[in-house]
């Protein structure tokens, strides 16, 4: 019986270490995981702590089981032997069978008092694991936990298969990142071009008034109205049914007063040669018997400076006719010119938005209508009243 338990309590100490070095594996495991070496080093000594416990439960069970086993055999061993040896002997109580019981209650007594020597092994080896596992739990509760090569090979692979899914949950968030920047820039974008077709799409403004930098006007009583439109086919008159608002000076029905040469032209100083100007014409279609001009074209800044100064005459049906690129309201002036003139101001696509009549020679008041113009054309005064033109009639520069 004393083997037998001997036995039992030595499975039982190995199987706690198998146990132990089992856990131990676990929560290095763990350890190799944790962010913390500190929580796991804590954790991992908790671990030991309650296996070593177990353990120290088991064998003292054991141990204290196979005494109380051993006490007990011994004593009944003895106790059987002393009966022999009276039996034996056949002699009273105080002789030698009172010596052989005192000899066996020694035997007894030493048996009881030195336990096994199995149970003194396990015992022995508890105890040395036992106080290297305080130190071991000490050293690694004050500082990080310090694992094999094996272990340390393994924790990389550990943390690379624990870190996987968290890249791919980061690249993902950033391709979403990435569409949704995508979708916000198409979705402005195709604000931008909607917004500017509706833009293109919108009506042009009608003409404010005239600004207040514009030269006054020689007819003063002249007023804005819009141009009359000119006939319109059967086929066209849905397209025109709203008319267009145009910046038009209207023409007084009264003539002004009118306008002599001047008595004496000054002379012309400038005798550098000058190119002939480009001639053309300027037909008026709407006007009573569709007058013609005959005019010369001055398209350069000298050209627009020179004019027709130091001119004492101009043939009836011919003119000077001032061209620009762009529109915008004219003002001229009368110094060094020494016929009366009448000013058709005219807009690119050949409307007249303004005519000033009989203007004095000699005169450095400067001239115009508060309307855009890309041509002025200047003829003999009077020439618009003879042959029935006015301010909204269109004309055709050739």
């Amino acid at each position: 019986m004393t083997a037998e338990h001997a036995q039992e309590a030595s499975g039982a100490a190995v199987g706690a270490i198998a146990a132990e070095r089992t856990l131990r594996t676990l929560s290095r495991e763990h350890a190799a995981r944790a962010e913390h070496f500190f929580a796991a080093a804590v954790a991992e000594r908790m671990v030991d702590e309650r296996i070593a416990g177990i353990t120290h439960g088991t064998v003292r069970g054991v141990a204290e089981g196979v005494a109380l086993d051993a006490r007990w055999g011994q004593r009944q061993v003895g106790a059987t032997r002393i009966d022999e040896s009276a039996a034996r002997a056949g002699t009273s109580r105080g002789g030698p069978a009172a010596t052989a019981g005192g000899a066996a209650q020694a035997v007894t007594a030493k048996a009881v008092e030195a336990p096994p020597a199995a149970a003194r092994v396990l015992l022995a080896r508890f105890a040395t694991t036992r106080k290297d596992e305080h130190e071991a739990s000490k050293t690694r509760f004050e500082s990080p936990p310090k694992h094999d090569a094996a272990s340390i090979a393994e924790a990389p692979e550990l943390s690379r298969d624990s870190a996987r899914p968290q890249a791919e949950a980061r690249g993902k968030r950033q391709r979403m990142k990435l569409v949704r920047g995508w979708m916000l820039l198409m979705a402005a974008l195709q604000a931008a071009v909607l917004m500017g077709l509706s833009a293109c799409k919108q009506p042009e403004p009608a003409p404010t008034s005239p600004s207040a930098h514009a030269a006054p006007v020689a007819t003063t009583a002249a007023a804005v109205q819009p141009a009359p439109s000119p006939p319109a086919s059967a086929e066209s008159a849905p397209a025109e049914a709203k008319a267009e608002v145009r910046c038009v000076v209207a023409t007084p029905s009264e003539a002004p007063p009118q306008q002599k040469p001047a008595a004496k032209c000054p002379k012309d100083t400038d005798t550098a040669p000058r190119l002939a100007l480009r001639r053309g014409y300027v037909n008026f279609p709407e006007a009573d018997g569709s007058p013609r001009l005959a005019v010369e074209v001055a398209s350069t800044g000298a050209e627009h400076a020179r004019g027709l100064m130091f001119r004492t005459r101009m043939p009836e049906e011919q003119g000077m006719l001032f061209e620009w690129q762009v529109e915008e309201p004219r003002t001229f002036w009368m110094q060094n010119t020494c016929i009366p003139l009448d000013m058709l101001f005219i807009a690119a696509d050949g409307l007249i938005v303004g005519v000033l009549e009989q203007v004095p020679v000699l005169n450095q008041e400067p001239r115009g209508v508060p309307c855009p113009a890309r041509y002025v054309l200047e003829t003999n005064a009077g020439w618009c009243r003879r042959h029935g033109v006015r301010a909204g009639m269109r004309v055709k520069v050739e």
